[in-house]
């Protein structure tokens, strides 16, 4: 036999198929893994019929300065208003920051308010931003935070007369009113009937504390004598000035705007838990509720508490979302999902689907006419509420059953547009988020899990050069850039060093100069690499120039102790990354086979990389045999097209990246595991290959 024409042979330079859910490893097309983390697909083009694939990249310091240190950021949002830049504001331990990515500052927007801890949500309206997070909720203008609506105006003066021209009984009402959303609070108590003949009508401020938003206060007047059914508007005052006195005309006060009619432009009932804008309403929803609250055309600060409509009282399980979707008004629970429909209050409820939902607010995305949301039950699914399709299959369904169930209202998506992914942060073995699930819309199929930092809150946002990239706020009070750069959150400083001491929480390495700014490394991963090659991936609690200390409050100490003598490694900013290809029998499962060769082509961001690859061989006997293989990458970052003819990627033999190793043993069947975890290596595999021989006459009665 002979290797230069071998009898079995796999290629793979297309692995578009992704991570795929198949129960059975032989079922998955070449290209796909059954098993991996951290991997990432690039260079996609659906028509030649290519994908590379590897590691994903970095994540990049936004902001050196921790908003709170060791606080959650409970909430990001892409601010915008016409006529100013666009603004990236988080909200950590109840307070309200800008980021500036590109400088890398950030700055303070106002008052503490809220709860730290609860989940921070942002509804656009009228050019600002209503803030909520089930404890307290704001309005933001892009520079003061206001208490959302305006309470009614109390401790009314009568009025009493003064020099004019009018002549007949008048009493009148107060608002509170805000010029520059043109709002009014809604009307106060009317006052005493006033006589007069031939005098005018002097009013005095309401003597309750003035809203922060209002800029004056507005006085609606009514004549009782001829029966008038409403009130006109009178005259209007700074809220400054403390008397109005008017004369304004009957004939011209009716020409002026009439007065709301009692309660229509009440503040909200309570400090909502679910709020969404649709078809300009306000639709909101208190905690553990089954009820809707319905707002004012146009004013999500106007809330008549008599708007207060039921929609799952027969589930037993509280509302959790509502939002627009092709046209229609959605509104749900966990698990069901209810249309609010006709044109004006009070909407007709009709039941969409009984068994599917969305765990919150924010676990729920629209991409591409096609709504991508998170169900109680079922876990991650698509709809264009004809179709109801669940995403998560074997392999993620598994997955799914490990998330923390008693945390579900934290699962959070966010589309990230420039990877046609959508992703959600989901929390595992602790209520902290630290996996995200990404699915690509544009193949239908899923990434391997993404792990490395704790993922609080996910936000896209267009930077002032115009990059659209997907930013993160973790529990350490810091802004990150995902899929940028490749090493995890180290932004300088030592990222590899030999271990000369340590205990069960801490590691020392007297050669290095870690990252110290700020919070340092707090909240990022590091690992510990033994002699051997094995790595314990734990997390950083706090560090000094030469020391860590890991966080055993949230996170485990070192199952081995790192040994002192140099011979270990401490790695921060390192990517836990693998991609492992299924069980390959070439289609023959009971044939014996000789080895071949292992071939990869890679690419990597600078030259003298290595990609590191294990082998698994399953032997005639039943025993799984190891093997290592690793592949030097010379030169980086050349492409087809790009490169230089004769001395860069594609020249002479030296440079070539195909490459190969041979395999020195018989088997069944093999399988392939590539990483490499070191930060600053980032690789991509082009292709990987893998060639046998059968053996004449080997045939086993059993395979695996």
């Amino acid at each position: 036999m002979s290797f230069h024409r071998p009898q079995r042979s796999i290629w793979v330079n297309d692995f578009t198929a992704g991570y795929l859910d198949s129960p059975q490893s032989d079922a998955i097309p070449p290209g796909a893994t059954p098993d991996a983390k951290n991997a990432f697909l690039y260079d996609i083009n659906l028509d030649a019929r290519t994908c590379s694939m590897g590691r994903r990249k970095g994540t990049r310091l936004c902001n050196a300065t921790t908003l709170s240190s060791g606080k959650r950021v409970d909430g990001l949002f892409d601010y915008r208003r016409p006529g100013a830049s666009a603004t990236l504001i988080a909200m950590c331990n109840g307070q309200l920051s800008s980021i500036d990515p590109v400088a890398g500052t950030t700055a303070s927007l106002g008052a503490s308010f809220g709860t730290a801890g609860n989940t921070a949500r942002f509804v656009p309206y009228k050019s600002n931003v209503i803030i909520y997070d089930g404890s307290a909720q704001r309005r933001w203008d892009g520079t003061t935070l206001y208490t959302l609506g305006m309470a009614t105006p109390g401790t009314i003066t009568n009025m009493v007369a003064g020099a004019g021209t009018l002549t007949g009984t008048y009493e009148a009402v107060y608002t509170w009113y805000d010029s520059v959303l043109d709002r009014d609070s809604s009307i106060s108590t009317a006052t005493a009937t006033l006589v007069l003949a031939g005098q005018g009508r002097t009013h005095t401020r309401p003597g309750s504390t003035i809203p922060s938003s209002a800029t004056h206060w507005r006085a609606w007047v009514r004549r009782t004598d001829t029966n008038e059914l409403n009130y006109y508007l009178a005259g209007s005052q700074v809220v400054g000035t403390a008397a109005l006195t008017e004369t304004l005309s009957d004939a011209a006060r009716r020409l002026q705007d009439i007065a709301a009619k009692p309660n229509v432009n009440d503040p909200p009932p309570g400090n909502f838990a679910v709020l969404a804008e649709i078809d300009g309403y306000g639709i909101g929803a208190l905690a553990n509720a089954t009820d809707y609250y319905v707002s004012k055309i146009g004013d999500l600060e106007s809330w008549h508490p008599k708007d207060k409509f039921p929609v799952s009282r027969a589930t037993g399980e509280a509302l959790s979302w509502a939002r627009a979707f092709a046209g229609r008004r959605l509104i749900g629970t966990p698990h069901g999902t209810w249309e609010l429909r006709g044109d004006r209050v009070p909407f007709a409820v009709k039941n969409v689907h009984t068994m599917y939902g969305n765990v919150s607010q924010d676990a729920v995305v629209e991409v591409d006419s096609l709504l991508y949301g998170w169900d109680r039950v079922r876990g991650p699914y698509v709809t264009d509420l004809s179709t109801w399709r669940p995403l998560a299959d074997h392999r993620i369904g598994t997955f799914v059953d490990t998330i923390n169930r008693g945390a579900l209202t934290d699962i959070r998506a966010v589309h990230d547009e420039v990877r046609s992914l959508v992703i959600w942060a989901v929390p595992t073995t602790s209520t902290r988020r630290r996996t995200l699930l990404a699915y690509h819309t544009l193949l239908g199929c899923w990434l391997p899990p993404i792990t490395g930092l704790e993922y609080g809150s996910l936000s896209p946002f267009t930077d002032s050069n115009s990059a659209l990239g997907l930013y993160l706020g973790d529990y350490w009070g810091r802004i990150y850039e995902l899929f940028s750069g490749s090493r995890e959150g180290v932004p300088s400083g030592t990222v590899s060093a030999p271990i000369t001491g340590s205990s069960a929480s801490t590691a020392t390495c007297s050669s290095a100069t870690f990252y110290t700014t700020g919070s340092g490394l707090a909240g990022l991963p590091v690992a510990a690499v033994s002699p051997a090659g094995v790595w314990q991936w734990r997390r950083i609690q706090s560090n000094t120039a030469t020391q860590i200390t890991l966080d055993t409050t949230n996170d485990a100490p070192w199952t081995t102790t790192p040994a002192t003598d140099g011979t270990w490694t401490l790695v921060v900013g390192g990517i836990d990354w693998f991609w492992r290809t299924p069980w390959l029998d070439f289609g023959a499962p009971h044939k014996q086979k000789k080895g071949g060769f292992v071939y990869v082509q890679c690419s990597a961001e600078q030259a003298n990389l290595t990609l590191s690859c294990k082998g698994r061989f399953n032997e005639e006997d039943g025993t799984i045999q190891p093997g290592d293989y690793n592949f030097a990458v010379p030169v980086g970052s050349a492409r087809w097209g790009s490169a230089v003819w004769g001395t860069s990627l594609w020249g002479g033999r030296a440079n070539r990246t195909l490459q190969k190793q041979r395999i020195n043993r018989s088997f069944l069947s093999a399988q392939l595991h590539f990483y490499n975890a070191y930060p600053d290596q980032e690789i991509k595999i082009l292709m990987y290959g893998l060639q046998c021989d059968e053996q004449p006459r080997r045939s086993a009665r059993s395979v695996r």
